[in-house]
């Protein structure tokens, strides 16, 4: 599995279909979604398991409401990805090759995470998905702080090497 896309999910039944859409019309292939809900009181769980029907792809994890951070840890638990991505239900990706750009400069750039945010001309018709030119978190960074690599609002434009996260104990750490 190349890229799995983490998103914590509490009452959030008017976003969570576009946002998983979106990222099954992603070009990267090998991918998986994990669904923590967070103990959602509406209607959040039917849609998304509805979804799962027509992807197989999904897997929808609930957990009693313990915030979105601990929702993302979850996902990270027993996401198997080779890189891991953290969504908001909220959120969805415009580019169709947002992740599997990222993948790529992680890869061939020898990078644990990349960031990238989608520019707008003027008019707000042209996007182009722009990339941090930092060599972001490689092996030789002890400490990678959200504030050092942040090239943009949000965290759904940043990937990262799930090992990285899990072998330096990142895991509770990660509050984004």
């Amino acid at each position: 599995m190349k890229i799995s896309i983490i998103i914590p999910v509490y009452n959030a039944e008017q976003y969570i279909e576009e946002c998983i859409n979106s990222v099954f019309m992603q070009d990267i292939e090998e991918k998986e979604i994990i669904c923590v809900d967070d103990g959602s009181t509406d209607c959040s769980c039917e849609i998304i398991r509805n979804l799962s029907e027509k992807y197989s792809e999904i897997h929808l994890v609930t957990q009693n409401n313990q915030g979105p951070s601990m929702a993302r840890n979850q996902g990270l638990k027993i996401a198997i990805g080779q890189y891991v991505v953290f969504l908001d239900a909220d959120d969805y990706y415009i580019d169709k090759s947002a992740l599997r750009s990222m993948v790529n400069i992680c890869e061939n750039e020898h990078l644990n995470a990349c960031g990238g945010i989608m520019l707008y001309d003027k008019s707000g018709d042209k996007g182009i998905l722009e990339f941090s030119k930092k060599l972001l978190c490689n092996d030789s960074i002890k400490i990678c702080t959200y504030e050092s690599i942040q090239c943009g609002n949000g965290f759904q434009g940043y990937i990262f090497n799930r090992e990285f996260l899990i072998n330096n104990n990142l895991l509770h750490k990660l509050v984004l």
